[in-house]
């Protein structure tokens, strides 16, 4: 937690306020390779991510890497690919490292990347479980009590990775990352409270093996669902209930060209990722944001948008509601971890040394030397004294 001062004073008519954390944190991106070996991507995250994914333009394997790997230890999700030791070396709390691997830095290839930081307790997690080979068995999880979605990856043996999405209303069915397949059974069976259920699959539960996971909860920043495709090009998706950064999409049903997509508002406008040796193509995801609807945007490819039913999951770093603000001395003193949200609509993000007022009009005060800005940076006023009243409408940016 961290506490204003001075820095910015809130007149508001009333006393008392809710305040709102980022849960989730996700940094997503573009970047060209440079086949340079020790090479950091600062992700603007306030820690060390836990899952970071990588995706070169060209036809690689999306590989990625969690917090409980050693470092320069990568996987793949695609079949036929243990653990590695080239391409993401470690998940520092400023940068993400890499080496020259052409899956993550060959030189003149442009490659996307998305990290997400766990930041409260419940909205995603990630960590290791070792098989046993018995049916039915529940693993446990440490802060996650209910699955949106869980993807899961043999380390030790070269298997497809598997996941399920907790739309699915189908008991023991669960998807390929990269394989043209329906539902598979005897994989992830099933989404308990705080556990989840697999069967005796080899890619899910071989007897000493070492399985990674990445688990994503339900939270204010998540949503998870399905629609039925319609062949149409510029689709909305608008079920989703908020404006995702980040949005997964495979297809219930077999179509002959339904791998797992994600797509990211960090990487080029209109391409979408898959998870096998496939490159970045258009008319899938087409738009993680459709304005001022809350949802995304699906163009008319079979991988998103044929006569089928899609299950998606999208996230923002949207904050939740916790904690209380408290007023000292006449002034707002805010404690926060990342946002404070007043319950007149306006709010006030941390990101970095900025503090956005946005969504509402109302009055506050600001004292000598702060700066507004605009989203992109522009001044619109830089203040040589106090000033009392100002009014915000649709969002101005305070620089500390």
């Amino acid at each position: 937690m961290k506490i204003l001062r001075n820095s910015l004073i809130i007149l508001i008519f009333f006393l008392s306020f809710a305040s709102s954390v980022f849960a989730l944190e996700i940094f997503e991106s573009e970047y060209t390779g440079n086949s340079g070996a020790n090479r950091d991507i600062a992700h603007g995250l306030s820690g060390a991510p836990n899952i970071c994914s990588i995706k070169g333009e060209s036809t690689t394997d999306a590989i990625f890497q969690i917090t409980d790997f050693a470092d320069n230890v990568t996987l793949s999700w695609r079949q036929d690919s243990p653990e590695a030791t080239e391409g993401i070396e470690s998940l520092g709390a400023t940068n993400l490292r890499i080496d020259a691997d052409g899956h993550v830095n060959q030189s003149g290839v442009t490659y996307s990347v998305f990290c997400v930081l766990c930041a409260g307790d419940g909205d995603c997690e990630v960590g290791e479980y070792e098989g046993n080979g018995t049916d039915n068995t529940d693993i446990s999880l440490s802060t996650v009590t209910t699955l949106s979605w869980l993807g899961i990856k043999n380390k030790d043996a070269g298997d497809s990775g598997s996941h399920r999405f907790g739309s699915s209303t189908t008991t023991d069915a669960s998807m390929a990352f990269h394989e043209f397949s329906s539902e598979r059974s005897n994989e992830i069976q099933d989404f308990g409270s705080g556990t989840f259920e697999i069967g005796t699959a080899h890619n899910v539960n071989a007897s000493a093996e070492t399985y990674a996971y990445f688990a994503v909860g339900t939270d204010d920043g998540v949503c998870v669902g399905s629609y039925d495709g319609n062949s149409t090009d510029d689709t909305d998706i608008t079920a989703c209930g908020l404006d995702p950064e980040l949005v997964f999409v495979k297809s219930l049903t077999d179509l002959g060209d339904s791998y797992m997509v994600h797509a990211t508002d960090g990487i080029s406008a209109g391409e979408s990722v898959t998870y096998s040796f496939v490159a970045n193509f258009l008319n899938g995801i087409q738009d993680t944001s459709i304005g001022s609807a809350d949802g995304f945007q699906v163009g008319d490819d079979d991988s998103v948008n044929l006569q089928s039913v899609y299950f998606y999951l999208g996230i923002t770093d949207t904050p939740v509601v916790s904690d209380t603000c408290t007023y000292t001395s006449g002034d707002w003193e805010v404690l926060y971890s990342d946002n404070c949200e007043i319950s007149s609509n306006i709010s006030i993000d941390q990101g970095g040394d900025f503090f956005i007022i946005r969504d509402g009009a109302g009055s506050f005060q600001v004292t000598a030397g702060a700066i507004i800005e605009d989203n992109d940076g522009a001044i619109l006023l830089q203040s040589p004294v106090d000033i009392s009243i100002i009014s915000s409408s649709n969002g101005v940016l305070f620089k500390r």
